[in-house]
């Protein structure tokens, strides 16, 4: 079972990360949640998915100028623990840039994705970068062939 859990920018990708038996797989999308609101929300989210299902998260940017940088770290660790109490299979995935955003909020999601990456390296969780892969694209079907391709390497 994989379970995809996050914000408004996973709606409809699930098929893309996941086998296409909708058995098999499970999206959460909560446009405009935070990492706290997906952290309040673990338990019931994973209630039926088996013991040790794969949980890929996509969170954070809403939180980006909403939360402190060392709040939103903590928040992470919060989840962290929740997350390792349910399952080994953890991959936290990146936050994406803001094409038309300012400079100083781009560098926090960058400052941000640097921390995660070294953060789930401690974790023993997998992390997904695709900043490289997502600047620039405009299209949705750009997005989701860049988040595919990084899904793909992720599990390589």
């Amino acid at each position: 079972m994989v379970v995809v859990i996050g914000d408004e920018t996973i709606r409809q990708t699930d098929t893309i990360i996941c086998n296409p038996n909708q058995k098999t797989r499970r999206l959460c999308c909560l446009p405009g949640a935070g990492v706290k609101d997906v952290s309040a929300g673990l338990e019931d989210n994973l209630k039926y998915e088996g013991k040790d299902p794969w949980v890929v998260l996509h969170i954070g940017t809403n939180d980006i100028g909403r939360v402190g940088q060392d709040d939103l770290r903590r928040e992470f660790e919060e989840l962290g623990s929740k997350l390792k109490s349910r399952s080994s299979k953890v991959v936290i995935s990146g936050l994406l840039p803001v094409q038309y955003d300012n400079w100083y909020r781009n560098k926090q999601i960058k400052d941000l994705n640097a921390w995660l990456k070294e953060w789930c390296g401690t974790q023993g969780f997998l992390f997904m970068g695709h900043w490289h892969e997502y600047w620039g694209k405009r299209a949705l079907s750009e997005k989701r062939a860049a988040f595919k391709s990084c899904w793909d390497k992720c599990l390589s």
